[in-house]
């Protein structure tokens, strides 16, 4: 009978331990990374998903009210609470719940707090009639003054200057205020978003609008080559996708995410298809590649890529189907690729992965792979240089070719090795600074060259002068040279027709809309010729 009572106390600390335990995988975690933005008379609220939750529960509490209520029940991670009222404070707070048999609660994650959109806003104007208005019987003009009756009476000279140099130091924050805004702000920064998919309507202009900005550079876009521009439909412009939202992975989780930071940087045309590579420009997702259907101008798909590659230059490799990535390994230029098989079985939402690579090679005797094209089973990749000269080079991609060859590419150039199945060939030439884009056809060579806000270059060069084993491609070799609106990158020709890439209207670049180019255009190559031979 003594040990009874030693056998019911373990009985009962077993089924504690055991309840507890049962307890335990009943038991929610609370939402981590509670987020909430004010954006005009709307509130996004958003949080990290928390493990075996079916669902989530938001509740709020407005400035001036006493409680929490509940205001939406959702399975989703993210929220839009429309008509908000203006110039409002809110809290909110989040909890997950599961149902099995009955609800079970986690707890609330931490509260947050933000503010919508008051319906007044300031202007330059109003803020200089504040600062110049009198108050009693003295005028102030930040901290300096005069009072009417003339006992601190300054001349009127004086005066006039204190008030201008005042003006023109306003006139300075302010313009520094915007250029920080612009310049360093929106570079790490990415504007909330209520989208949950690629968005596929323009960014910035419509149409007409492009077509406007286009007609400003008469010397290359003629009457005649715009006249296809004036509607979407006729295929002389494509929307580039993903500028205001797009689809992807955050690089640190790999959770689904929506970048709104998207900036376009390489692409290439297929016989039925055109490829935009973006990469993240406040570094917090992963590089994509955008389908475009060539003939109907939509959106197909966007294929996430395993990194955060820069994605300078994709280049199609039409004899072997595949596409190259220009991409950036250990320090060292390298080229990525993918089969034209593998992105088009793609399909992100069934995977929920990014799309690995097939192969990654280094570029030996680049400082890093910027732009590509691919020609005649050859592959040409480049680097950028903001100012000085830089280099192309030319490699063969024949891995077959490569292998039997290996001793003579050795023996061109003994101080460079073999790397894997890229070979270097022959070192091409020296070029000009600042060129993002590059395209060999026919007899000629086009480079596009463009950098921040200025206008931007298309050179053409006769392809005769590359035949040699060393080159120059300076301004004083080109055939010809036309200025085109800012930030040009990529170009490549495919079916008789010239296609022109911009990113001035990513989100990092928009926010100073000149001669913004929200649209891959598409000329007849045969009107850019022409104009070479009325030379």
């Amino acid at each position: 009978m003594k040990k009874y009572p030693v056998i019911i106390i373990f009985l009962i600390t077993m089924l504690l331990v055991c309840g507890e335990t049962v307890m335990a995988k009943e038991r929610l975690g609370k939402p981590l990374g509670v987020l909430a933005n004010g954006v005009e008379d709307r509130v996004v609220i958003s949080w990290e998903p928390v493990k075996k939750a079916d669902g989530y529960e938001v509740f709020e509490k407005a400035e001036g009210e006493k409680a929490f209520t509940k205001v939406k029940v959702t399975k989703k991670r993210k929220i839009v609470l429309r008509k908000k009222a203006r110039g409002r404070r809110y809290q909110y707070k989040v909890r997950a719940y599961r149902t099995k048999k009955k609800v079970i609660y986690g707890k609330f994650g931490k509260k947050v707090e933000t503010m919508t959109a008051k319906d007044s806003t300031s202007t330059i104007k109003n803020f200089l009639t504040t600062a110049i208005t009198p108050v009693g019987s003295t005028m102030y003009i930040w901290g300096g003054g005069w009072n009417k009756e003339g006992k601190k009476l300054r001349s009127q000279k004086r005066k006039g200057v204190r008030i201008w140099m005042h003006l023109l130091l306003a006139w300075i924050l302010l313009a520094g205020c915007f250029w920080f805004y612009i310049v360093v702000y929106r570079s790490v920064n990415e504007p909330v978003t209520w989208l949950e998919r690629t968005n596929t309507s323009p960014a910035v202009h419509t149409v007409s609008e492009i077509r406007q900005i286009l007609t400003g550079y008469k010397e290359f876009f003629s009457e005649d080559m715009v006249k296809h521009l004036s509607a979407e439909r006729s295929f002389g412009t494509y929307v580039i996708p993903g500028l205001k939202a797009a689809k992807t992975v955050d690089s640190k989780t790999g959770i689904t995410d929506i970048c709104t930071s998207m900036t376009p940087q390489g692409m290439d045309v297929t016989e039925d298809s055109i490829f935009v590579s973006a990469y993240c420009h406040t570094k917090r997702h992963n590089s994509v590649l955008f389908e475009i259907d060539k003939k109907t101008g939509r959106f197909v798909k966007e294929i996430i890529m395993p990194n955060q590659t820069h994605a300078g230059g994709i280049a199609y490799d039409n004899l072997k189907q595949m596409l190259w990535v220009s991409d950036y390994v250990d320090g060292q230029a390298a080229v990525s690729l993918y089969t034209m098989e593998a992105l088009e079985n793609y399909q992100y939402d069934k995977t929920k992965k990014p799309l690995p690579f097939l192969e990654t090679h280094i570029l030996e005797g680049l400082a890093r792979n910027s732009f590509m094209a691919f020609r005649g089973g050859n592959l040409y990749a480049g680097y950028f240089s903001l100012s000085g000269d830089s280099i192309i080079n030319r490699y063969s991609v024949d891995f077959e070719l490569n292998e039997q060859n290996k001793e003579a590419y050795e023996e061109m150039d003994e101080d460079r090795e073999f790397f894997g199945n890229v070979a270097i060939d022959q070192e091409w030439a020296d070029i000009l600074s600042q060129v993002q884009g590059l395209e060999v056809f026919g007899n000629y060579l086009f480079l596009s060259q463009s950098y921040g806000y200025a206008d931007s270059k298309l050179r053409i060069y006769n392809r005769s002068v590359v035949e040699t084993e060393k080159y120059s491609l300076k301004k004083k070799e080109e055939i010809k040279s036309f200025t085109l609106p800012n930030r040009m990158e990529q170009i490549c020709i495919q079916g008789g027709k010239l296609y022109l890439l911009f990113e001035s209207g990513a989100y990092a670049y928009r926010g100073i809309p000149v001669n913004c180019v929200d649209r891959i255009i598409s000329v007849d190559l045969s009107d850019v010729l022409s104009q070479l031979d009325e030379d």
